[in-house]
């Protein structure tokens, strides 16, 4: 058997480069827009022992050029690109990136990573050693006898309970949502979009009788999308979502719709304009109408009205 590798101490900047050139190549990034260019910024200025440099007011300013006039109050680029990251580094590490032995971190709530050793990490407890059992009475073994005995007659009714629940809330539906389109190559755009789209995978998985396909599978298909049938195939999914963000002047036009992949048929289309800061309200307005044209409630908290514009489409007016 191979000896556990033992470190002390925190990696040194060539195995952390090292590390970064791994993540940024990976499947999840390389399709990223520009989180690997985000990551390397952080890591190099941290390694640099630049810190002063990755607050978020510097940030904004330094790497996503919004000029000295940026007020992080307003706008909120630096802290959803921030989240973005952190999900995509966790998804990283726990699929492709899980036997590394150097790992990149990004504590929440903060920009600047940490380095750590796998090694490091924290390991879940074991017994004491040198613990010792001591005998139990005959009386008391009784009583726990019995006490097992009630434990596992209210578990066999916990389990019968949650498997006709389970029954009951099968899937309706399992969606796909695909990357969102955008034009000119715009970053900020390109950012709008992918934040949406992980907002609305995040909202639709909370949905009771919706599963979702895994984002990162999904992503490798940006402006490339797949067939229907190797949407049905592949991964099983019976809707398919897609959308695009397209700027006009100072206003974001968002325009999504749900595909049926057996038969190809459009089930649900909207079209909203907003600006940067109504990506949560369009987030959950989208996740609420493809629940609903799935006949699917989604509870008390989700029937307010949407705090965005919805301008007339041709889908809608044929409704």
């Amino acid at each position: 058997m191979k000896p556990v590798e033992i470190h002390s101490g925190r990696p040194g900047a060539d195995e952390v480069r090292a590390a970064l050139a791994k993540v940024v190549a990976s499947e999840g990034f390389s399709s990223a827009g520009r989180l690997p260019q985000f990551l390397q910024h952080l890591v190099e200025a941290t390694l640099a022992g630049e810190t002063d440099r990755l607050k978020e007011s510097a940030l904004g300013i330094e790497f996503f050029g919004r000029g000295e006039s940026f007020d992080s109050r307003i706008d909120s680029v630096v802290r959803v690109e921030a989240r973005r990251l952190r999900a995509r580094l966790e998804a990283y590490y726990q699929g492709p990136g899980r036997t590394e032995a150097v790992r990149i971190t990004l504590p929440k709530g903060a920009y600047v990573p940490e380095f750590l050793y796998s090694s490091d990490l924290p390991a879940a407890a074991g017994p004491a050693e040198g613990a010792r059992l001591t005998p139990m009475p005959r009386g008391w073994r009784l009583a726990g006898i019995l006490v097992l005995l009630a434990a596992a007659g209210i578990l066999l009714g916990w389990w019968q309970a949650q498997s006709m629940r389970q029954l009951r809330e099968a899937p309706v539906a399992t969606i796909a949502v695909l990357p969102f389109e955008t034009a000119g190559g715009d970053p900020d755009d390109e950012s709008f979009a992918g934040a949406l789209r992980e907002g609305i995978l995040e909202r639709l998985a909370r949905t009771p009788g919706i599963r979702v396909v895994n984002g990162n599978l999904t992503a490798a298909y940006r402006g490339k999308p797949p067939s229907l049938d190797e949407v049905a195939g592949k991964w099983n999914a019976s809707m398919l979502v897609e959308g695009s963000v397209r700027r006009q002047g100072q206003r974001l036009r968002v325009t999504a719709r749900m595909v049926g992949v057996r038969k190809g048929a459009t089930l649900w289309a909207g079209s909203y304009e907003t600006t940067a800061d109504g990506l949560s309200a369009i987030q959950g307005e989208i996740a609420r109408s493809i629940a609903a044209a799935l006949h699917i409630r989604t509870g008390a908290a989700d029937t307010s009205v949407p705090a965005v514009r919805r301008p007339p489409s041709p889908d809608q007016r044929r409704d």
